[in-house]
């Protein structure tokens, strides 16, 4: 479903399809290229220590990384390819990006350890094809999300992995508010709760718009075998840790860079919790899925 920077009406037009008309789609791909979130600041070993462990529940923790090529699809600042090269050594590692802004300030960060391509990746077929594509909370950004999974089909190696690491789910709304009315309104009322959300000012989005999508996760399992990828994997993720994150104000800034060791423990711990969770709630209760699965 399309995210609620989008109008009612844009949602019941296109949003069970994942894909918007082309005149919203060349403004979405604009915007996306100007992204600019400055330095990436989330290095610490907490951090690291969550992806890993994210990639472990997936079964992917100890791949061969140096036999592999990896791409790291729209990698952002360079928050997974840092935490990957901190603990492997992939035969090659290239960090794509449509925004310049992005792959500069992924490239600081990660130093020779990278190549750097900055493209959209819906429409990139010079690259090559990989062992691994991965990506962490991207998915969501593209205007349409067939044509980008087609593009990553192309990209993946016969037998090779595509790994996503974070994409937001319904719930993902109310979590990450950190306020527990919001909570209790969206599990009370999910529909009154989402249509109270959306936009409704002049026309189908608001201006800057740049996540587009929030998906269910039968949504994201359906899209991956349309595309041609089999053997998928969804795992919830997101219930705890968003909602700690927002209710503290621990998600970092300029004015406050790094968490204190007190702000680290309490983000293990939320961490931890949802991985037990994860076991006894259902997937639609949390508000994010990362996922695995690979080509043919």
């Amino acid at each position: 479903m399309l995210n609620p920077g989008f109008s009612a009406e844009a949602e019941e037009a296109y949003g069970s399809r994942y894909v918007v008309p082309p005149a919203l789609r060349e403004a979405i791909v604009g915007a996306n290229a100007e992204y600019d979130t400055g330095v990436e600041r989330r290095t610490q070993r907490a951090f690291g220590d969550e992806l890993w462990g994210r990639l472990r529940e997936l079964g992917v923790h100890d791949l061969p990384w140096g036999d592999l090529r990896v791409l790291d699809a729209c990698c952002g600042t360079g928050f997974l390819s840092y935490h990957l090269l901190a603990r492997a050594r992939p035969r090659s590692l290239t960090m794509l990006d449509v925004s310049a802004d992005e792959v500069r300030a992924a490239q600081q960060l990660v130093g020779p350890g990278a190549d750097t391509v900055v493209g959209d990746l819906a429409a990139t077929d010079e690259l090559g094809q990989f062992d691994v594509v991965m990506g962490n909370s991207f998915l969501h950004h593209f205007p349409a999300v067939p044509d980008v999974l087609a593009s990553i089909f192309r990209l993946t190696r016969p037998g090779g992995t595509f790994i996503g690491l974070h994409e937001p789910t319904p719930a993902a709304l109310p979590w990450e508010s950190g306020d527990p009315r919001q909570v209790a309104s969206f599990f009370l009322s999910r529909r009154r709760y989402m249509n109270g959300t959306r936009h409704s000012g002049p026309g189908p989005v608001r201006d800057g718009t740049t996540d587009v999508w929030i998906f269910e996760p039968d949504d994201v399992r359906r899209l991956l075998e349309d595309a041609g990828f089999t053997g998928v994997r969804v795992l919830p993720r997101y219930l705890v840790r968003p909602f700690l994150m927002a209710a503290l104000g621990l998600h970092l800034s300029e004015r406050r860079p790094r968490l204190t060791r007190i702000e680290s423990l309490l983000l293990r711990a939320a961490v931890r919790v949802d991985s037990l969770l994860r076991r006894v709630l259902p997937a639609g209760a949390f508000g994010g899925v990362a996922f695995v699965t690979r080509r043919p």
